[in-house]
């Protein structure tokens, strides 16, 4: 199955990406952005979240969900949520990669001894504010860290640390992708033939679908200990088939829903596949789902979860 994502998120007061100090205040990350006003493109700095950050903890939560759903082939790095990609030299074949790890299958690896890499199966866009918003709001806080001796009194000057942290809040736009269809796969054969039976392959593929709902309940980033964001979808918008698929439209533009429907609309005709889209929160133009009925089934939710749980039944479904 191939797992397309998009939609927006309203975020407030999160330090989620920082991107270094500057004397005693933590940046958060910024970057510049083509907005349109009118008629005319104009760069705008903003807040963003890295996909870098995203894959992180999508990392995490599918090695967490993975573990709770009784998978047990995993590297020592990997069961203990570490990230290296990889430090188990495992031989010249990925299939040895594959097999013997569900990390290194779905996020990817580079043994740079052998020479072997394994492309990662999820991937991620940056967050960025969506185009519509003319303000995108930075603030700075002062926080302090206390230092007591063993009395519980305070070292003079000392023991007071004062230091400063950036926060943002706005409405972030995303696009996730995952090509479940490969997990347990060699990426570069032709035969194209798992490497692992199909009762594990589902444990992968259904662990990966469910590590994407604690992100998008805010369980991701930096500085989580004390500045939990307040995080919420506001949209959300879920394509998804048994053959592969383009890409959704990036939230960022006001338009992505009704476009991303009509990229895997035309798709589909071109290639005489079928599609499902789920979406949550979302105005789509019955005449446009009318256009498309014989290559998408559409089906609107109340809550954005159950998408996910949609998925997961098309993944039992589905023959592996």
């Amino acid at each position: 199955m191939y797992v397309r994502l998009c939609g927006r998120v309203r975020v407030n007061a999160a330090s989620l990406n920082a991107q270094g100090t500057v004397g005693n205040l933590l940046e958060i990350t910024k970057l510049r952005i083509i907005v349109k006003r009118g008629e005319v493109y104009e760069p705008v700095e903003v807040s963003a979240i890295s996909g870098n950050t995203i894959k992180h903890w999508h990392f995490v939560h599918f090695i967490r969900q993975y573990l709770q759903n009784n998978g047990n082939n995993l590297c020592e790095d990997c069961k203990r949520g570490i990230a290296f990609r990889t430090r188990f030299d495992m031989g010249d074949d990925e299939a040895e990669y594959i097999r013997n790890c569900a990390g290194e299958d779905v996020h990817g690896f580079l043994m740079p001894n052998r020479q072997v890499r394994r492309e990662s199966l999820v991937k991620f866009s940056f967050l960025l504010p969506v185009e519509e918003l003319f303000e995108h709001p930075i603030d700075t806080i002062t926080h302090n860290r206390v230092i007591i001796d063993e009395k519980g009194k305070i070292e003079g000057e000392a023991g007071m640390m004062i230091f400063k942290r950036q926060y943002a809040s706005d409405i972030y736009g995303f696009s996730f992708l995952a090509d479940l269809a490969d997990v347990g796969l060699r990426l570069y054969s032709k035969e194209r033939k798992p490497v692992c039976d199909s009762d594990e392959r589902k444990k992968r593929a259904k662990s990966a679908i469910l590590a994407f709902i604690p992100i998008l309940s805010g369980f991701l980033g930096a500085n989580i200990s004390r500045s939990l964001p307040v995080f919420q979808v506001e949209e959300l918008l879920a394509a998804y088939s048994e053959k592969p698929l383009p890409l959704t439209i990036h939230g960022f533009f006001k338009n992505y829903a009704e476009e991303s429907l009509r990229t895997i609309g035309e798709y589909c005709k071109i290639s005489k596949s079928k599609a499902k889209i789920s979406f949550y929160g979302i105005k789509i133009s019955e005449e446009l789902i009318k256009e498309y009925k014989e290559e998408i089934e559409v089906k609107p939710h109340q809550a954005w979860q159950k998408i996910f749980g949609e998925i997961i039944e098309e993944i039992e479904r589905t023959k592996w």
